[in-house]
């Protein structure tokens, strides 16, 4: 809950706080006996193995170990700190369904 006249300040998770590429594309070239890395994802939503970027992230959710397993942006850590001292923070992301076609 926000507190009375202080500013709220919405954070992204992708990218900003956490990067999911690389643990996406890790169990995704397990899954599927394939070899991609980060630069071969060059639209939103890319077609991974039999699969897209959206399906795979949506059902990769839904295992907390693979949530633990993104990596934490660096420096993130330390401007939720800084954020936190001036104002409250909510943490904002969007489903790529929405955004695909911006």
């Amino acid at each position: 809950m926000t507190s009375p006249r202080r500013l709220v300040v919405a954070i992204d998770i992708d990218s900003v706080l956490g990067n999911p590429t690389l643990p996406l594309l890790a169990r995704a070239n397990a899954e599927f006996g394939i070899h991609m890395v980060p630069t071969d994802l060059t639209v939103w939503n890319q077609k991974i193995g039999p699969s897209t970027f959206t399906t795979l992230i949506e059902r990769y959710l839904h295992d907390p170990d693979w949530i633990m397993s993104i990596p934490v942006v660096e420096g993130a850590k330390e401007g939720v700190i800084a954020i936190r001292r001036v104002a409250d923070i909510i943490i904002a992301t969007t489903t790529i369904k929405e955004t695909e076609s911006i």
